[in-house]
């Protein structure tokens, strides 16, 4: 128990560290320019929240390629936090708003955002050394990396090509 223990209280901190941080950056962004109207928070001026202003700009900047880009958004959401999770809390609501000012299928710009969250789990450092821990091979972590990075990448590619043509 003492040595599970020990590793534990040495391993453990930096991935949930990572996930809560990431967690907590979704919520203020989600939650940011809120005003109390009648005892209800209520964002009054889109203008004021940080997610509408973030949509109003990848629309703006990626017009109808924004389902392609929302895959590698999951990609790189998921590679820093390690969560498919936190990806999905991250930009559901951006990718809500940007869909609707785009008029494209929001559910398929999600997804792939949900698949390339997903696909960062092999190439995410939280999760690798979360994984080399449990096998007790600490250290190998960057060739994981390397070897799973180009087939995330294209897998990716793959996914944000359909999504594109979907939505």
């Amino acid at each position: 128990m003492r040595y599970t223990l020990s590793r534990w209280v040495r391993r453990a901190p930096r991935p949930v560290l990572s996930a809560a941080v990431f967690f907590a950056i979704a919520f203020v962004m989600n939650n940011s320019g809120l005003q109390n109207v009648g005892g209800a928070w209520k964002v009054v001026d889109h203008s004021s929240n940080m997610i509408w202003v973030l949509a109003r700009g990848s629309a703006l900047a990626f017009g109808a390629f924004y389902p392609f880009i929302s895959a590698f958004m999951g990609l790189f959401g998921g590679f820093i936090s390690g969560s498919e999770a936190s990806t999905i809390a991250m930009f559901t609501k951006y990718h809500l708003l940007t869909s609707r000012m785009l008029n494209v299928n929001a559910l398929v710009v999600t997804a792939a955002t949900a698949i390339g969250g997903g696909l960062a789990s092999v190439i995410s450092p939280a999760k690798l050394q979360n994984a080399a821990a449990t096998i007790d091979a600490l250290g190998i972590e960057s060739r994981v990396i390397r070897t799973a990075f180009l087939i995330s990448v294209l897998i990716t590619v793959v996914a944000a090509m359909i999504a594109l043509i979907v939505a």
